[in-house]
């Protein structure tokens, strides 16, 4: 990608507010901490079985030492996990981005924070490959259903808009 083309992208960026953006790092980091907690609470209670609440992978417990430790590191990682989702969408704020390869860039920012993310906190490690493979695929889907209905969303949005600017024309040719 040449200079010019870095360029073009650069001022083809929609200028987004402070206020959008911190939006953005607030709820993200929020549900990326809920989620990641509650999950990872669930999952790693009902693998362990042993009748006390698990909130982090045993993996990751032991390679911290501490409990609270490992808590609170899990819980900061799982919320930059969501801001690092959150603010990826902002790819698709490029003007001069086509909605595939900016699909494509999105995707891969998200899978490869969450294996990131999944890898440090011991989720699964790298050599549990069916893990790996079924995780894969259940992201995959997770992220297609959810592209699928924001893309609805901003069709519906955008044929609203539409709708309305036909409406006014057809208002000012009237008057004409």
């Amino acid at each position: 990608m040449g200079i010019k083309k870095i360029s073009q992208i650069h001022k083809g960026v929609l200028k987004m507010t402070k206020k959008t953006v911190i939006s953005l790092i607030y709820v993200g980091f929020t549900l990326g901490f809920i989620l990641g907690v509650v999950l990872t609470a669930i999952i790693s209670t009902v693998a362990i079985a042993d009748d006390n609440l698990h909130l982090c992978t045993t993996g990751f417990l032991n390679a911290v030492g501490n409990p609270l430790s490992a808590f609170l590191i899990h819980s900061f990682v799982c919320g930059t996990l969501g801001t690092i989702m959150f603010l990826s969408a902002l790819i698709y704020e490029i003007d001069n981005l086509e909605l595939l390869p900016a699909t494509i860039v999105h995707f891969i920012v998200n899978a490869g924070s969450f294996y990131l993310t999944a890898f440090s906190l011991r989720w699964f490690s790298t050599v549990q490959k069916k893990a790996i493979c079924t995780s894969f695929i259940m992201f995959v889907v997770m992220y297609s259903c959810i592209w699928f209905f924001q893309y609805l969303s901003y069709k519906s949005q955008v044929n609203e808009i539409n709708k309305k600017l036909t409406i006014k024309r057809s208002a000012e040719i009237q008057k004409g």
